[in-house]
């Protein structure tokens, strides 16, 4: 039986540990700053549309990972765990060991169908509850 050396077929990225947290960059305009405390929204955590997003929503292992420019508003930090609950995978960069990537949040595509929709519609939901805001430190 050949393995996926011989085939040369790379291996699954593994996951980040179950009780990781993680944190993704947030604009201002990302926050729904009319709750306390106030909750990313759901632009925090779709995919752009120029496919730039492909291989997964950039995070950082620290909220200090995250580029400067990327995190104007502060961050949000979320439970790996939790995302994995909602069917979404969390690996580490291979480049970058100060880097992961949330893997699974679809781009909705234009013409989407109900189960493309609802299957958004959760994911964002889930990470909006999950997701805690850190604001910016001055």
């Amino acid at each position: 039986m050949a393995n996926s050396d011989t085939l040369n077929i790379a291996p699954e990225p593994k996951d980040l540990e179950c009780g990781a947290i993680i944190h993704r960059g947030v604009k201002s305009s990302w926050l729904n700053t009319t709750i306390n405390p106030p909750k990313p929204t759901r632009d925090a955590f779709t995919p752009r549309p120029n496919g730039a997003d492909d291989d997964g929503l950039s995070a950082g292992l620290t909220a200090q990972a995250i580029k400067e420019s990327l995190r104007k508003a502060g961050t949000v930090s979320l439970h790996v765990g939790r995302m994995r609950n909602l069917g979404l995978h969390v690996y580490p960069d291979p480049e970058d060991n100060t880097h992961a990537l949330i893997v699974g949040v679809p781009a909705l595509p234009e013409r989407a169908t109900k189960e493309e929709i609802a299957r958004f519609e959760f994911l964002m939901a889930g990470l909006i509850d999950i997701a805690r805001h850190h604001p910016r430190q001055k």
